[in-house]
């Protein structure tokens, strides 16, 4: 079975065999990482062995010593590519931008040449889903930026809805756009429907939020949010929040138990290509043949072990969604007893 791991494990290998090519014979590779790395040598073999992963950060510091690029990693031959992108502006401070900028063009890009639904697994709701409200959109950046890429300059920072990324608002709208154009089959993962609220709580109990009306207005946002995608549900079909205009096919699958990583898979004319987000907002990408034909069948066998929801019964959509509301009523009878 192919899973995140074992593409992460055959490119981290990949990596210590270009190493090894350019270290001189008489050289000890565990000795040169574990200096390079301010590791102990067994961290250093277990990093060789891909026992433990490497961070970004490691990865960055490997590539720059011993002069390789991110292309160099790629398994060059005429079934298989594999890439992974690079944050901009630099390895110490990734962009959530440059994640953003290429999930749209990812998607463009297979938009053309789609040969039936794009296949999603989600952990929870995205910039997908998310970007109808600049309320969402922007505390969902803000969580990413704070907790996830552990950027600095966001270490004491309070959430202040005032203070909105104009730029990343774009971005998520645009990748709304692409994404609603796009027919797409999902499987939303254990919790899917629970992340935000619970952030939002732990945010109004911790006292995170700037302004003090901005936990109800994110929980009506939210409520509104979870309505629109109980229509859509009920639909089979994907349509503007705001302007009612009708978008692709939209299939809903759920699984109770299984948690994992976002994933995307694109059925193309003559091949196929998987995305898979992994440690962080660190994208791989691989149209290789013996990867994509595997990762599918374990999509279809996730979805056979799904519930599916979409056009079904009203009272099994209700179901689904209501175990949410139900926190959403908890939510809001703690905000008036705040």
């Amino acid at each position: 079975m192919f899973t995140t791991e074992t593409l992460t494990v055959n490119f981290q290998k990949r990596l210590f065999e270009l190493i090894r090519a350019k270290l001189d014979p008489d050289i000890n590779l565990a000795k040169r990482i574990a200096e390079l790395l301010h590791v102990g040598l067994d961290a250093a073999y277990k990093k060789i062995s891909a026992a433990r992963i490497l961070d970004l950060i490691e990865l960055h510091i490997l590539l720059e010593a011993f002069e390789l690029h991110y292309q160099d990693l790629e398994i060059s031959s005429q079934r298989s590519r594999l890439t992974m992108l690079q944050f901009v502006p630099s390895i110490q401070s990734p962009c959530l931008a440059a994640y953003l900028q290429y999930l749209i063009k990812a998607l463009q890009e297979v938009k053309p040449v789609l040969q039936g639904n794009l296949l999603l697994t989600l952990p929870s709701l995205s910039f997908f889903h998310l970007a109808y409200s600049p309320e969402l959109t922007s505390f969902y950046a803000f969580l990413l930026q704070k907790h996830v890429l552990n950027l600095p300059d966001f270490k004491h920072r309070k959430f202040d809805l005032v203070q909105t990324d104009p730029t990343l608002l774009q971005l998520s709208q645009s990748l709304q756009e692409v994404y609603f154009k796009l027919p797409t089959t999902e499987i939303w993962q254990a919790n899917v429907l629970g992340f935000l609220p619970k952030q939002l709580r732990y945010y109004q109990e911790a006292q995170l939020f700037v302004q003090p009306h901005t936990y109800s207005l994110l929980l009506d946002k939210y409520k509104q949010l979870l309505q629109h995608l109980e229509f859509e549900v009920g639909e089979g079909q994907k349509y503007n929040m705001h302007t009612a205009a009708k978008g692709a096919a939209f299939a809903l699958y759920h699984h109770e138990l299984v948690g994992g990583e976002q994933t995307m898979y694109a059925p193309l004319n003559s091949t196929a290509k998987v995305w898979i987000q992994t440690h962080g907002l660190q994208m791989l990408c691989t149209t290789d043949a013996h990867f994509t034909g595997p990762f599918y069948q374990n999509l279809l066998d996730l979805q056979a072990k799904s519930t599916y929801l979409s056009g079904q019964n009203e009272k099994l959509i209700a179901a689904f969604f209501g175990e949410e509301r139900r926190e959403l009523e908890l939510n809001t009878k703690i905000l008036g007893n705040l």
